[in-house]
């Protein structure tokens, strides 16, 4: 659980994800950019998140195939690769 009402960039929720633990957050800047939309609620809907998750807990096969969907997700956040295509775009904008 991510109940975070502002944030810039989440490392928090990447951080469990790779620990291939599903996050659920309020649909807010940041989370939004990482998280599909079955793991968001709306701003303060405490109920909401603890609903999504019972729903995770409660089910076994559903729980593993969010675990390996946290995995790939935060896979797709490597810092090299990012690095990469920053260093690429810069040398880009400065020709």
């Amino acid at each position: 659980m991510f109940p975070s009402a502002i944030e810039g960039f989440p490392f928090g929720v990447l951080e469990m994800l790779a620990a291939g633990l599903p996050v659920v957050a309020y649909r807010v800047p940041g989370p939004s950019a990482i998280l599909a939309s079955e793991y968001l609620v709306p701003l303060g809907d405490r109920e909401g998140i603890a609903l999504r998750l019972l729903s995770l807990l409660e089910n076994p096969a559903r729980l593993a195939a969010a675990r390996t969907q946290a995995i790939a997700r935060a896979a797709e956040f490597s810092w090299d690769d990012i690095a990469r295509r920053t260093a690429a775009r810069y040398e880009l904008e400065l020709r």
